[in-house]
């Protein structure tokens, strides 16, 4: 089952689409009825991955209190890439120290993807949740013109 859910048939763009996200539901269904603890995650995540499943993979990461993980996922996944800003917010008061270094470094290891994604919530995320000077983040920014744009087009609100 896992294989047939997994397996990557392209016929056409949207059909493609379509199929990826009906059998990742049908696989989350499938996941939610058995429970975590009937399969091989190791080889459930390697699936998940290959398929691009990233709300299984989100799933087996948190089961694992792999926050830092689940961070990715949001990054790979375009269709709730703009999620990743929410979910910071709210994950970020109930974490550890530990878990808090793990996440603030992926975040940091996602710099430019996330000012990309959307510069407005970049900044309040830098600027305004994490304290960042405006000066840093520029610094971190780099030679990235686009970035550097986004950023200083919504400082100025």
């Amino acid at each position: 089952v896992l294989e047939y859910l997994c397996k990557s048939v392209v016929t056409s763009m949207n059909d493609s689409i379509d199929s990826k996200d009906e059998r990742e539901q049908a696989l989350i269904d499938v996941i939610q009825a058995a429970g975590l603890q009937e399969f091989d995650l190791i080889r459930l995540l390697t699936l998940a991955r290959q398929a691009q499943f990233w709300r299984v993979c989100e799933i087996i990461y948190a089961e694992k209190n792999e926050y830092d993980l689940i961070l990715e996922c949001y990054l790979n996944d375009g269709h709730r890439r703009l999620e990743l800003f929410r979910y910071i917010r709210t994950l970020w008061p109930a974490l550890d120290e530990r878990e808090r270094s793990k996440v603030h470094s992926k975040i940091m290891d996602n710099f430019l993807t996330i000012i990309e994604t959307d510069s407005f919530k970049a900044f309040k995320l830098f600027c305004i949740f994490f304290q960042m000077d405006l000066g840093k983040v520029l610094k971190l920014i780099g030679k990235n013109e686009k970035a550097e744009y986004g950023i200083l087009k919504v400082s100025k609100f």
